[in-house]
C-alpha cells in the first residue's frame, strides 16, 4: 500500500504519514523494503526526446525557470506542433498528483496535446479548469469546456465548465457575467491551481482561429502594432517586458488574469519555433511561465 500510494499515486511521505498514521522512519523503511524484496523494480534509462541537457540547463539558469524541455525541429509546422504538445503531455504526466487542480489555456498546442495524450497512470481525483472563457464559432471539439472535460477523460478526475465567452465587446457585459456565481465560481479556482498549462502565441504569426475573431480588425491591429504587443496568451497580450497594461482589449477578456499565473507552482508554456521568440521572453519576463517546452531551433535563438 506505502509503495502504491508513493510510487503509483504519487503521494508525498509526509501524505502517506498522515493518511496511514505511520511515522516516517516507518514510511522510508517500508519503500526501502519494497525495493529490497522486488515489490518496486527502479530503471534507469536514456529518456526519449530529452537530446538536449545542455541546452536546457543553460535557459533553465539564464531565464531562472523551473524547468525547460527541448525537442527536436523538425520542417512541418504540423509535425512540429504534435512533437511539442506530445513532450508537454509526457511531461505534465511526470509533475501531476492526485488531487491537483489544473488550469487549461487555449490553443491549438492544448487541443493536440491533449488528443496525443495516452497516460499511464489514471487519476481519479484531477479538476481540470478553463482559464478563459470559449470562443465562438468553433468546432465544438476543441471548445475550452469540451477540452477541459476530455482531459478529464483522459487523465482522469473532473472538469469544470466556464460558460461565458472569451472576449466580450463592453465591459458592461463582462462586469454583469462575473456576477454570475457559476462564473465567478470558475475564475476563483485559479486560487487552488498547482500546474497550468498554456498555449504561448506570437502576433507576428499567420492565421489562428483566435486571431481571426479576435484581432483581425484594424483598429486592433494597429493598436497590437503602437504598443508593441509581441505575445497573447488565453487572448490577453503582452509586449517583450510581459507588460499588459497598454493593450486596453486585455479587460474585455472573461477569465484569468496573467499576474495570476505567477501564484501557479508549475505553468507550462508550449511554445515552438524560432517566430515565437520574443513572445517567449515576454512571458519569462512576465513571470507568467515558469516551464517552457520548445524546439531546439527556436532554443537557440533564446
Amino acid at each position: 500500500l506505502v509503495a502504491d500510494m508513493y510510487y503509483n499515486k504519487k503521494a508525498s511521505k509526509a501524505e502517506i504519514v498522515s493518511a496511514l498514521n505511520l511515522s516516517r522512519p516507518t514510511i522510508n523503511k517500508l519503500l526501502e523494503a519494497a525495493e529490497e524484496t522486488g515489490v518496486v523494480k527502479i530503471y534507469v534509462s536514456s529518456p526519449i526526446g530529452r537530446n538536449y541537457f545542455e541546452e536546457e540547463i543553460r535557459l533553465e539558469k539564464k531565464y531562472g525557470l523551473r524547468e525547460v524541455i527541448i525537442t527536436d525541429s523538425v520542417t512541418s509546422h504540423d509535425a512540429q506542433l504534435d512533437t511539442c504538445s506530445l513532450v508537454a503531455s509526457k511531461y505534465l504526466q511526470r509533475v501531476l498528483r492526485e488531487n491537483d487542480v489544473v488550469g487549461l489555456g487555449m490553443g491549438l498546442s492544448i487541443s493536440k496535446m491533449i488528443a496525443l495524450s495516452k497516460p499511464e497512470h489514471h487519476f481519479s481525483r484531477l479538476t481540470i479548469v478553463p482559464l478563459v472563457g470559449g470562443l465562438s464559432n468553433v468546432n465544438y471539439e476543441i471548445h475550452n469546456n469540451y477540452l477541459c472535460e476530455q482531459m478529464a477523460h483522459i487523465f482522469g478526475g473532473s472538469s469544470m465548465a466556464l460558460y461565458a465567452p472569451a472576449r466580450v465587446d463592453r465591459l458592461q457585459t463582462k462586469e454583469e457575467l462575473l456576477k454570475d456565481n457559476s462564473i465567478r465560481n470558475v475564475l476563483e479556482m485559479v486560487s487552488y491551481m498547482r500546474v497550468a498549462i498554456i498555449s504561448i502565441g506570437s502576433m507576428d504569426e499567420g492565421y489562428t482561429i483566435s486571431k481571426e475573431q479576435y484581432f483581425s480588425d484594424e483598429k486592433i491591429k494597429s493598436d497590437l502594432a503602437s504598443h508593441n504587443m509581441c505575445g497573447e496568451i488565453c487572448l490577453r497580450c503582452y509586449d517583450i517586458h510581459g507588460d499588459t497594461s497598454h493593450f486596453q482589449y486585455n479587460e474585455n477578456v472573461v477569465g484569468v488574469e496573467l499576474e495570476q499565473l505567477r501564484n501557479i507552482p508549475i505553468v507550462i508554456g508550449i511554445a515552438s519555433e524560432a517566430h515565437r521568440r520574443d513572445a517567449i521572453l515576454g512571458a519569462i519576463a512576465g513571470g507568467y511561465i515558469n516551464t517552457l517546452v520548445t524546439d531546439i531551433n527556436c532554443a537557440r535563438t533564446l
